[in-house]
């Protein structure tokens, strides 16, 4: 599976690929590194906008988020209460 950065609309991650194969020859390197955006990340999105990805792709990290924070919830609703400190004075 083609990972697709959490932030990003699949329009927003469209044009950014279209953006940088219009760059000239020589100056793709310099126009990601004015944007923040790692040549790896880059050809993760590539992918994912030729395969016709990226919507399939946001939708699954989205799912994925969903199930964490659901699962965080869980957890914090069946954290025990404070367990009594043994060495302390006895409750009255």
């Amino acid at each position: 599976m083609v990972t697709v950065s959490v932030g990003f609309t699949a329009e927003q991650i469209r044009e950014f690929v279209h953006e940088y194969e219009v760059q000239p020859f020589g100056g793709k390197g310099v126009w990601l590194a004015a944007r923040g955006v790692s040549y790896d990340r880059l050809r993760r999105w590539q992918s994912a906008v030729f395969e016709g990805d990226v919507e399939r792709e946001l939708e699954a990290v989205n799912n994925s988020l969903g199930k964490a924070i659901g699962l965080l919830h869980q957890m914090s609703e069946q954290e025990p209460g404070q367990t009594p400190d043994p060495s302390g004075p006895p409750a009255s």
